[in-house]
């Protein structure tokens, strides 16, 4: 028998019927093909003829998981997903819920968003790659017309392994990589990884972990800092950002909208620099809250952004399911393609969550006026985050 994952929002009322939402979970293993077509009241049928019957029971589950977004009891979700399925589709949409089934498919295969035994013992095939070009195939852009360059950025609080008298020694560790590299590291397999280290006696074990790492993600470069400076400081923001948490902002919306509004210029552009400490995002795997503080600075061309209209933007993000990496690449693009500006730098500064904190740097400068510098982005980097 399988069981899929508990829905969100247990504790919460049904936003469509008033009825307290509990915890549940669906066993589809008694389900064929048919009987989930007749099910769904699906008019479509062919669109489901080449999917598995548990896979077209996952693609139900991810509509309910989108639909849970607002607060639906099983009943009113599933009423929401026949109305989905009995709208006609175009190709275009049937590709993209075929991407999805296969994605969730092969996230079960990794056992990832599944309790898990940790091992003690050094174990590198624990490192879990994800291909940057998936990532960037789901946004829907091509990195050749839109280069993006920078690093993404990793602080490991909770790092243990064995001096060579057997003691236990505690540290903190921050890896670098740059955004070029072919894959990005799963977190939770980062942390598995990085546990494996608990009872082992590794000589060089900063080397291990930067080969191991260069090796997974088909990386040109990776950096490993024993005890970070900067991480037992609270840094202060920089001033010269517009606070979008201070703004009287309203008409959020809540899902993902990647229409950001835009006015012609008035004068001679200036540089526009914007940050929150509210931007949050979900898990792709587990669905679990992320939270960042978001800095975003840009030269215009002809083009600027209203504060409110970035704070609208920033915020459909918060029932947003996907990778950190992933959102900071998606803001980056949606910003390009709103006002083309003539650089741009998206910073997300993610709070920790199981021991790590992630931080996606990204620059585009397609004429090279800001001029990128690899080390000098790095040595700026400061957690800025919720002080």
């Amino acid at each position: 028998m399988y069981y899929l994952k508990a829905l969100r929002k247990q504790g919460y009322k049904c936003k469509a019927c008033g009825v307290d939402i509990k915890t549940m979970h669906f066993s589809f293993y008694k389900y064929n093909k048919q009987a989930l077509v007749e099910m769904l009241k699906c008019n479509n049928s062919d669109i489901l003829s080449s999917y598995a019957p548990n896979e077209i029971f996952f693609w139900v589950y991810d509509k309910l998981w989108e639909n849970w977004i607002d607060c639906l009891c099983w009943k009113c979700a599933i009423k929401r997903v026949k109305k989905d399925l009995t709208t006609p589709y175009d190709i275009k949409q049937v590709e993209k819920d075929s991407k999805q089934i296969e994605e969730v498919i092969e996230n079960l295969k990794s056992g990832l968003g599944f309790k898990t035994s940790y091992i003690s013992q050094y174990a590198p095939s624990l490192l879990y790659p994800v291909k940057r070009s998936s990532i960037r195939e789901s946004i829907g852009y091509d990195i050749t017309k839109f280069p993006l360059k920078g690093v993404d950025i990793w602080n490991s609080y909770e790092f243990s392994t064995l001096t060579s008298s057997g003691k236990p020694v505690t540290m903190q560790l921050r890896i670098i990589y740059d955004a070029d590299s072919e894959s990005i590291v799963e977190s939770k397999s980062l942390k598995l990884y990085l546990n494996s280290f608990n009872q082992s006696l590794p000589t060089n074990f900063l080397q291990t972990i930067q080969k191991d790492l260069k090796s997974a993600l088909n990386a040109k470069q990776v950096d490993v800092i024993l005890n970070p400076k900067d991480l037992s400081r609270i840094q202060k923001p920089v001033k010269s950002y517009i606070n979008l948490d201070m703004l009287d902002t309203k008409n959020f919306y809540y899902t993902y909208n990647s229409y950001i509004p835009h006015t012609a210029i008035q004068g001679k552009p200036k540089v526009q620099r914007f940050m929150t400490k509210s931007f949050k995002s979900n898990c792709r795997f587990s669905g679990l809250p992320d939270w960042a503080c978001a800095y975003i600075e840009f030269l215009p061309s002809k083009y600027i952004i209203k504060p409110e209209d970035l704070h609208r933007y920033l915020v459909s993000y918060r029932n947003h399911n996907e990778f950190h990496e992933e959102c900071c690449e998606r803001i980056c693009y949606d910003i390009i393609q709103s006002v083309q500006p003539i650089w741009l730098r998206v910073r997300l500064f993610y709070t920790r969550r199981g021991g790590i904190d992630i931080n996606p740097i990204r620059i585009y400068d397609p004429y090279n006026v800001y001029k990128y510098d690899r080390l000098k982005e790095i040595e700026q980097y400061k957690r800025q985050i919720f002080q």
